[in-house]
């Protein structure tokens, strides 16, 4: 089982699953099975109902003491959105690489030291800061133990972004992906951008509103 403070799932809070599965099959290839989305036998991701004003992906970490299919939700003090789960929630990701599958997951933040002490406190996560990681002079990567649970990324001069966490999923052709994303009613966010020694990245928003993330590690990359 995995550890608490380690990444569970990523779950889509949509206003209407049926379409939001669709649009996640035309890009993923996904099948909707009740509340997971898998993908070459495994689960990628989940999905769940919701009525809020836009949809929104959230990524879920394990909590001790949750009762199993229990899904938490929480606010950190910058309000970015993220959940806590049992380690053996039916929802946990087991697809862990390829594409389809969670690339990586990070919170944008105002405040570093206040979201590292806020994190520390909630999953006793350590610290690694790398400095510069182009195209960012700072990035923070979360620990559990000696494995990396998540990232945190300094909102840098100009971005009119807020805090938030967001969700990064692997593809292999970032190019033909984009096209997929588009002429299935998303819409382009940002990028591409180069991010050495990792991946070309591209934000968009699906057609419910919800934003996600495609990496193209560079192994796979043009």
């Amino acid at each position: 089982m995995a550890s608490a403070g380690t990444l569970c799932t990523t779950v889509l809070h949509a206003r209407d699953v049926a379409a939001a599965a669709r649009f996640y099959r035309d890009l993923f290839g996904w099948r909707l099975d009740g509340e997971r989305f898998l993908l070459r036998g495994q689960c990628a991701a989940a999905i769940s109902g919701h009525r809020a004003e836009v949809d929104r992906w959230v990524p879920y970490f394990v909590a001790a003491g949750l009762p199993t299919g229990t899904l938490s939700t929480h606010r950190d003090l910058e309000g970015a959105v993220f959940g806590t789960c049992a380690s053996d929630d039916p929802r946990a990701a087991t697809l862990t690489s390829g594409p389809g599958s969670i690339w990586w997951v990070e919170a944008l933040t105002h405040k570093t030291a206040d979201a590292k002490a806020f994190y520390r406190d909630f999953f006793r996560w350590t610290f690694v800061e790398r400095t510069p990681l182009e195209p960012h002079p700072l990035y923070i990567v979360c620990m559990r133990g000696m494995g990396q649970a998540a990232g945190i990324l300094p909102i840098g001069p100009g971005w009119e972004s807020a805090a938030r966490w967001q969700v990064l999923f692997e593809v292999d052709d970032l190019e033909a992906s984009t096209s997929t994303v588009i002429s299935n009613g998303g819409t382009l966010d940002f990028g591409p951008l180069e991010v050495p020694s990792s991946a070309v990245i591209t934000s968009f928003y699906d057609p419910g509103g919800a934003l996600f993330f495609l990496a193209q590690p560079y192994e796979r990359a043009a």
